[in-house]
């Protein structure tokens, strides 16, 4: 998708993914601080602290992705609560988290960590 200026020459494509919006993000962000007249280490060290944490947030999502279909393949339905237990009726269908035994939560969390940590590296 791209949107059209005044000047009908010029286009700015509309970003559609993550790594798109970041790189567009990073331009301006890399322009305004060439451009600057103040001192920028505040504004260059507050985007490296946010790229940072989206970059490892992406990890942390694809770690716990992996260990929920390992504990999913190990134990099956057993991670659930039953349905006829508060827990088990109010598990929410779009969220596979919910409802999960104290059990299988624990041993989720701990797959998570160790994936985790193998992705930091």
């Amino acid at each position: 998708m791209t949107i059209e200026t005044k000047k009908e020459e010029e286009t700015y494509k509309i970003p559609e993914t993550k790594e798109e919006a970041l790189k567009i993000i990073d331009d301006v962000i890399t322009r305004e601080v060439n451009w600057a007249y103040d001192p920028t280490d505040d504004i260059e060290e507050a985007w490296a602290i946010l790229q940072e944490h989206l970059r490892q947030g992406g990890k942390n999502s694809l770690a716990k992705k992996i260990a929920f279909q390992i504990l999913l393949k190990d134990w099956g339905d057993l991670i659930y609560e039953p349905p006829y237990t508060d827990e088990g009726q109010n598990r929410d269908p779009k969220n596979p988290y919910s409802g999960l035994t104290l059990d299988a939560e624990n041993r989720l969390n701990e797959l998570h960590d160790i994936i985790a940590s193998v992705l930091k590296q």
